[in-house]
């Protein structure tokens, strides 16, 4: 794959403090156009992007929506995920798959993120109240509200939490956000769910990679780092 550095600055110092240590990035794939998802999944597959995605987030806690974890249906290995969810029924996160047959769509899911199709979870692992352990190689937790979920990570020793989607998420978190993990895919693309917009001078570009098209990889893109201002 043909790598190329668009732009490199130093990084700044983390703005932390607001969340008591804890740090808060977002990470996210999106077309030129601001187009991160089609029908429960997203209109692209970019292997390294998946790789990317697993790298970034292995070891820490994931914050997403409840249709987002839908989509991905399943467990993600070696990562907490916290779905939110005003609705404390298990079925509606437990219809994902979790405990049973994984679903499709997602990041993470048939064709996405590190998996095999219809990979399943762990055999009867239904506890979204906040009883994970700490040695579980993944599991899922539930929390009614963005803060909730902070909260829950930092009782639970992190220092890092991923948001990972969808929408209305992302715009909730780009309040407090400290980082941005951001793909951009060279492509104008169609599709129902969008990155919110925010406003660039706020944040300092760290570090952009340009990729071009390969053998897995059908389209352009750019894997960019921002730091708040």
């Amino acid at each position: 794959m043909k790598k190329r550095s668009i732009k490199s600055l130093p990084c700044m110092a983390m703005h932390e403090q607001g969340l008591d240590g804890l740090q808060l990035a977002i990470i996210a794939a999106m077309s030129r156009n601001g187009v991160i998802g089609e029908s429960g999944g997203v209109p692209w597959h970019l292997p390294a992007d998946l790789k990317r995605f697993r790298r970034l987030t292995m070891g820490h806690h994931l914050v997403m929506g409840r249709r987002t974890f839908e989509s991905i249906g399943k467990e993600l290995d070696g990562r907490t995920t916290v779905v939110l969810s005003r609705n404390r029924d298990l079925n509606v996160l437990t219809a994902a798959g979790v405990g049973g047959v994984g679903g499709v769509g997602g990041r993470e899911g048939k064709e996405g993120r590190e998996g095999k199709e219809g990979r399943e979870g762990k055999e009867g692992r239904q506890d979204l109240s906040g009883r994970c352990n700490r040695g579980d190689s993944g599991c899922v937790l539930w929390a009614g509200s963005l803060d909730e979920a902070l909260e829950i990570a930092k009782k639970r020793g992190e220092r890092k939490v991923f948001v990972a989607g969808g929408s209305q998420v992302y715009k909730k978190a780009l309040v407090e956000a400290d980082r941005l993990y951001l793909t951009v895919i060279d492509a104008e693309l169609s599709g129902d769910a969008f990155f919110p917009q925010w406003d660039r001078h706020e944040w300092v570009l760290v570090g952009c990679e340009h990729h071009g098209v390969d053998e897995e990889n059908p389209l352009p893109f750019d894997f960019c780092e921002y730091e708040r201002r």
